[in-house]
């Protein structure tokens, strides 16, 4: 019996650690799941801004582009272009005029004067259309309109306000969509004689009957379309954010305020599967990927084209750096707690133990039993 009681303050001075290492145990195992769960959250969050971002810039683009091709689109609606059309149709031979002439036209360069260049060249569809060319690229202050020109139903070119053209359109596909009396957006391509890169927009004229009567093509330098795309860029990009725009096969169109910075495809292209998403994906630091690809705007199907933003995944590293933090301060804490339970033991509970043996031997008539000197002084007043 006096074994077990002998024992008693050692059982309380392991119940003592126990117990207190529990606590911290307990504490330790809730805050680390709490800020693993508040990890994952703030990388959930900071994906699902920068898609929601790379939504809104995408949209934006489309709407932009869609005002483009509508502000174009209204010149088949002048009555004097409308009317030189129909009078080309039918003075129009298609059997000789269209062999007449077969060969690209230079409206600045060609010296050629012939009675049909001349008339192609300088008539009041060719000069209104060309002073709404110059005053175009003055707003802009480059050369934004790269080729303007009218066709008749037969693709003949009866006017051309700018840039190159051949005579005969009959072969190009714009010219077959819009004689079918739909609008025309081509691909991004690079024109050498121009040395940029441009997009053709082609509409169809229609009379008032609402029938096919010519063609209306434009060609436009790509940057110009992107006005707005990089206003937004710059906004985010300030956040300490990457914007990139690819085209349908992964190639960078704009990135860091550069158009075409690089001809090799984004490494993280075959990842993007969806019309918009968000991941993590390793370039020179592990990275946040998030991006939406363009769905079009009302009758405007868009071209293809993804936004991207790329995200360092450091901006949570604080988070995650603060979780380690603590399970180092955890760890602290119950060798802390070890260590107060053996101070306890020895400077508290095994006097007491001592002093209850010592009272028990009293008890039973033991006089000549004394007290210890204690550790701690007043245990033996």
């Amino acid at each position: 019996m006096q074994k077990g009681r002998h024992k008693t303050p050692l059982r309380i001075s392991y119940l003592l650690i126990a117990s207190i290492t529990v606590l911290f145990l307990i504490y330790a195992i809730h805050s680390y799941f709490t800020y693993d769960f508040t990890v994952n959250e703030a990388k959930k969050t900071t994906l699902f801004r920068n898609q929601a971002q790379a939504n809104n810039i995408m949209q934006d683009l489309d709407k932009y582009i869609d005002q483009k091709i509508t502000n174009f689109h209204s010149l088949t609606q002048i009555k004097q272009i409308q009317l030189r059309v129909i009078e080309s149709n039918r003075h129009f031979d298609p059997n000789s005029d269209l062999n007449e002439l077969n060969s690209q036209i230079d409206a600045i360069t060609d010296s050629k004067e012939t009675p049909f260049l001349n008339g192609m060249l300088k008539n009041e569809i060719s000069d209104e259309l060309r002073d709404f060319a110059s005053a175009y690229n003055d707003q802009y202050g480059y050369a934004v309109i790269k080729e303007l020109f009218v066709t008749n139903q037969y693709g003949a070119n009866i006017a051309l306000a700018i840039g190159k053209s051949d005579y005969i359109q009959t072969d190009e596909e714009w010219w077959q969509i819009t004689k079918n009396k739909q609008i025309y957006v081509g691909p991004m391509e690079f024109d050498s004689d121009y040395n940029d890169h441009i997009i053709t927009f082609a509409y169809p004229i229609l009379d008032d009957s609402s029938d096919y009567i010519g063609t209306l093509s434009v060609s436009v330098s790509f940057r110009v379309l992107l006005q707005e795309f990089v206003n937004d860029a710059d906004v985010v990009n300030a956040a300490k954010k990457t914007v990139v725009l690819l085209d349908e096969n992964g190639n960078v169109l704009f990135e860091n305020g550069n158009f075409f910075p690089t001809e090799t495809p984004k490494e993280y292209f075959s990842d993007i599967t969806l019309d918009n998403g968000s991941f993590e994906y390793v370039l020179a630091s592990p990275t946040f990927i998030s991006y939406a690809s363009s769905i079009g705007y009302k009758d405007f199907r868009g071209l293809g084209w993804t936004v991207v933003i790329e995200q360092e995944s450091s901006v949570i590293d604080e988070f995650e750096e603060l979780e380690k933090n603590f399970l180092v301060s955890t760890l602290i804490g119950i060798i802390s707690a070890a260590i107060l339970g053996v101070t306890l033991s020895y400077f508290v509970t095994s006097p007491l133990g001592k002093l209850s043996k010592l009272t028990t031997r009293l008890g039973k008539g033991d006089f000549e039993a004394k007290p210890q000197k204690a550790r701690l002084p007043r245990l033996t007043r």
